[in-house]
């Protein structure tokens, strides 16, 4: 598992059998939710097309419910972190319970975006090109920074603790 060697490399402490049992729970709801949820849409749209507004607003209902069930999720990321990818790159993002992200940074605009849940994994994009998959362990924060534009180029990984 690359986070194992990830933690290894990095000198830090293995999570516990619990910590990697919480993580794959945690994976199989937010990939149970999006397959609902994707449902619940093909549902939706096949009721407003056939003219049955009643149902596609139950329906509609229920998608919202659950878009806001879903925000627990991004509770758990909830605060500010100073990531660390290098000595010389390093971030700090602020995260609300709703999923948005912050990156305040020194001297230039703040940036702003969303967590994504896809398929059990937390990815976020801050710049065009730049996406983030994070993961979180414990208290730590682990960011594969890639460019999919660029897949020539390294994943650079960061470790993020709590302010």
């Amino acid at each position: 598992m690359i986070l194992l060697a990830l933690l290894a490399a990095l000198g830090a402490d293995f999570p516990t059998e619990a910590q990697l049992a919480r993580e794959r729970y945690r994976k199989a709801i937010v990939a149970a939710r999006t397959e609902y949820t994707n449902e619940l849409q093909t549902i939706l749209e096949e009721t407003t097309k056939k003219g049955d507004l009643d149902a596609a607003n139950v329906v509609k209902q229920e998608i919202n419910q659950i878009a806001a069930a879903g925000s627990v999720q991004a509770r758990e990321f909830t605060g500010s972190w100073r990531l660390v990818f290098a000595p010389d790159d390093v971030r700090d993002y602020r995260i609300e319970r709703s999923g948005r992200v912050t990156w305040v940074r020194t001297g230039k605009p703040a940036v702003n975006a969303r967590l994504k849940f896809v398929d059990g994994q937390v990815y976020l994009s801050l710049v065009d090109s730049e996406i983030q998959r994070l993961t979180l362990v414990g208290e730590k924060l682990f960011a594969e920074h890639f460019r999919p534009t660029k897949p020539d180029m390294p994943i650079n990984v960061g470790v993020a603790h709590r302010r």
